[in-house]
């Protein structure tokens, strides 16, 4: 599990990191939650990795963690980022911004509606497992 924070963290900073001037809480209190020794591009870029950790644990998208295909959730990020923004970022919108769906392999306009259904999925298996006595979660 510490290897996909890792990744995840790591992924998060390659565009943003390495031109930043260090800052640390004495510099610059409205940063109060910079850790000595990094800069504040480092401490947002390890916050989206643990964010998106949290996110992942928090939701169950897993019943174990070791069944998450980290290449494809890397390929996913780097996807993203090097697709750059939308011109119609409305996920509800009739209109697609049809350049811009061809740099991923699934339609990301149709991302949280596969992820609700994948967790509706995972929410029945568990209760069926709950409802007939078998091992869950």
């Amino acid at each position: 599990m510490k290897r996909i924070f890792v990744f995840i963290a790591a992924c998060a900073c390659i565009s943003a990191c390495g031109t930043a001037s260090k800052v640390t809480p004495t510099d610059n209190p409205e940063n109060s939650g910079v850790e000595p020794g990094m800069t504040r591009v480092d401490t947002v870029c390890y916050l989206l990795g643990a964010n998106t950790g949290i996110m992942i644990n928090t939701n169950d998208f897993f019943e174990n963690i070791d069944e998450m295909n980290v290449d494809m959730l890397m390929k996913g990020f780097a996807d993203a980022m090097n697709a750059g923004k939308p011109e119609i970022m409305n996920p509800y919108a009739s209109l697609q911004d049809t350049v811009w769906v061809q740099k991923f392999q699934v339609n990301p306009y149709d991302m949280n509606q596969i992820l609700n259904d994948y967790l509706a999925d995972r929410a029945a298996e568990k209760a069926e497992l709950q409802k007939t006595g078998g091992a869950g979660d």
